[in-house]
């Protein structure tokens, strides 16, 4: 911000003078720079992936709403669960991931018209995330985001 450099004109006694035009843009400069500083830190925190629990916002009912990333790890042609780990889970706002099968990334749920045994559906729990996979599913790694309300 370019800082603009008040003159006295032509009366010097009344409460808009030069110094206080000057001590009120400091101020402003002030205050825009500690809410930047603020800002940045607020967006760096409701943008982040982690696989610790993220507060991220507020849901409709003015519930917290966080983030968490699950390694789900390899997936083959079964129903696998993993252990979420988080305690008082309320409402799942949203559920989605990726895996990983040959250096290729696709996105969970995975649904496709030509490899329908190759699809992998998600859903979540109090306590696990499940991954149902198909006949043919051989994925190497996966991660599965769910973001949700907690009870308490």
């Amino acid at each position: 911000m370019q800082k603009i450099t008040f003159q006295d004109y032509p009366n010097t006694t009344t409460p808009l003078n030069a110094s206080n035009m000057n001590d009120l843009q400091d101020n402003v400069e002030n205050a825009i720079s500690s809410s930047e500083t603020t800002l940045e830190g607020l967006i760096d925190d409701k943008t982040k992936y982690s696989t610790t629990e993220t507060e991220i916002g507020t849901w409709i009912d003015d519930k917290k709403i966080y983030r968490k990333v699950i390694n789900t790890g390899q997936i083959s042609s079964t129903t696998k669960s993993v252990a979420h780990n988080i305690s008082n889970l309320s409402f799942v706002i949203n559920m989605f991931g990726v895996a990983i099968e040959a250096g290729v990334y696709y996105t969970l749920p995975r649904i496709s018209n030509s490899n329908t045994d190759r699809q992998i559906a998600i859903k979540c729990d109090a306590t696990n995330v499940y991954l149902e996979a198909g006949t043919n599913a051989n994925f190497s790694d996966s991660y599965v985001v769910i973001e949700y309300t907690k009870s308490s």
